[in-house]
């Protein structure tokens, strides 16, 4: 404790992330990995809590950092990371399934900051500026300050994904054999 208010704490001090929910659909969120039960619109979820939409349902999350998330229907996800210390911020979900609009802030603090999505078949990382439509085999990039958003593969592989530009694995092809 005495470190830490000296700058010298070793990890991110973990902050929440606020759900709203639409008045339509079913939302559930999961409290540290306990069963899910019906989310409350205003709630506050911290790293280990998830959320799943229903069919119809439609939420948005809102980071400390001013990111914000809107997931579509049918998504599932758990946030892994949501907090910053003196020099950095990092915020990491992690999508089992579905897809969602993510807009990050233009630099607006001195020190790294690390946004990340994580699906099963590719990892996106997001420059400060971006808007991003995101789902398991896809992206379109709205805007991205910098180069744009770097997509890295189950394989390693990486690349770039520049502003006003789109990727996507059709259906039936592996992203480690293509």
């Amino acid at each position: 404790g005495i470190l830490s208010l000296f700058g010298f704490s070793g990890s991110l001090d973990r902050l929440p992330t606020s759900l709203t929910t639409e008045p339509k659909g079913l939302i559930n969120v999961s409290l540290q990995g306990a069963d899910l039960q019906p989310a409350e619109d205003g709630m506050m979820l911290f790293p280990g809590d998830g959320v799943k939409t229903g069919p119809i349902a439609h939420a948005s999350l809102r980071f400390f950092d001013e990111t914000l998330a809107r997931l579509d229907a049918s998504t599932d996800l758990v946030i892994d990371e949501s907090g910053k210390d003196h020099t950095s911020s990092q915020i990491t979900l992690t999508i089992k399934e579905g897809g969602l609009w993510i807009a990050t802030p233009h630099v607006a603090s001195s020190g790294s900051s690390i946004r990340r999505l994580v699906f099963p078949t590719i990892t996106f990382d997001l420059p400060p500026g971006t808007e991003a439509i995101a789902t398991p085999r896809s992206i379109v990039v709205y805007a991205a300050d910098g180069q744009g958003v770097t997509a890295t593969l189950q394989d390693k592989a990486s690349f770039v994904v520049g502003e006003g530009q789109q990727w996507s694995l059709p259906e039936g092809s592996d992203t480690v054999a293509d």
